[in-house]
């Protein structure tokens, strides 16, 4: 409780500018200003301007504990102090029991910004460059993926924060990842591998982008959780994605239908809509985009051959007349695949 007492100390000093000392209910001195062996007045009601030594003292309720504050003066504007500060006290009353509840808030923009710094220190929460995993899953496993996510969390600092039935939010921490893996993507794809290895469970991670610290939480929360929303919209193998990779449909979601349409018509070559019709050549299409035109790699998570993938697009240049073997021709593949879907 102390420590609370330290940080709504510190909160009304960088908000206010106010001193203030508090003293427990029995009047000894926990935090502020005090001179040794000094002891607060007890025996008074309301508020009390105490003339000689020029100090004025209150009562506060904070967390169901009783306090007594000073504050040095003794005119009309301390007693305006005294009732603010009273109010504050009391409403940051078990406003957030636990980090979780802060977090959630924080996510949704209902924190007020100049009580976020003041939560972090209550709850330990490291305010560093960090991005944010939306992970999930089908079925009833949400909790074991809580767990498992919670227990891979070797040095204490990163936060999961359950959302749904089917669905956490993974606060990383940056410095962590930058250390060990090239980048969020290949982080997340270890955890895809070690919790399917580990308890067999599939499960999707949507990545926000990367942000400055705990202020800017809701940004990359919101990102990632669109990225996997957008991934229920694409016929996709891979199990994470970033939310920048979904910035292309979003342009192209706002053009005008008609622009669309006359987009598609100028770049599909006669016969091309059978190609875009095709669940199997769509699928082997997006599984050589997401492995960045590996033939190799891409074989192996269709489970097919590497003649047998070969077969597939020469199939789809045949009948669009891009080699999507070729970076360029991928770029205006997957422009018009998006496009397509769009105005189906």
């Amino acid at each position: 409780m102390d420590r609370d007492i330290k940080l709504f100390v510190e909160s009304i000093k960088k908000n206010t500018g106010i001193d203030l000392t508090v003293f427990n209910a029995q009047g000894k001195p926990l935090v502020g200003s005090f001179s040794k062996d000094e002891l607060a007045p007890t025996n008074f009601s309301g508020v009390f301007n105490d003339q000689a030594s020029n100090n004025t003292y209150f009562y506060i309720n904070r967390k169901g504990s009783k306090y007594i504050c000073r504050l040095e003066g003794v005119s009309s504007q301390q007693n305006a102090f005294a009732f603010l500060i009273c109010q504050i006290a009391g409403k940051a009353d078990n406003k957030y029991p636990t980090a979780i509840e802060f977090l959630g808030d924080l996510i949704t923009n209902q924190v007020d910004v100049n009580q976020i710094e003041y939560y972090c220190k209550q709850f330990s929460i490291l305010n560093k460059p960090l991005f944010v995993m939306a992970v999930s899953c089908k079925g009833n496993n949400m909790q074991e993926v809580v767990d498992f996510l919670s227990n891979y969390n070797g040095d204490g600092k990163d936060i999961v924060l359950p959302l749904q039935d089917d669905s956490c939010l993974l606060i990383k921490y940056l410095d962590d990842v930058l250390g060990e893996y090239f980048s969020s993507s290949d982080y997340a794809e270890m955890l895809c591998r070690s919790m399917y290895e580990e308890a067999g469970i599939d499960i999707q991670i949507g990545i926000g982008g990367r942000v400055n610290g705990i202020k800017e939480l809701s940004i990359s929360a919101s990102q990632a959780m669109t990225a996997v929303d957008m991934m229920g919209s694409i016929k996709s193998l891979s199990k994470v994605h970033t939310y920048k990779e979904f910035t292309l449909s979003k342009i192209l979601e706002e053009l005008p239908k008609n622009r669309q349409i006359d987009y598609v018509k100028s770049l599909l070559d006669s016969g091309a809509k059978q190609i875009f019709d095709d669940a199997e050549s769509l699928e082997t299409a997006q599984a050589f985009l997401d492995n960045d035109l590996n033939i190799s790699e891409t074989a192996r998570v269709l489970y097919i051959h590497r003649n047998t993938l070969n077969y597939r697009l020469d199939k789809i240049q045949n009948f669009t007349g891009f080699d999507i073997r070729k970076f360029s021709d991928a770029v205006t593949f997957k422009i018009i695949a998006l496009l397509y879907k769009h105005i189906k």
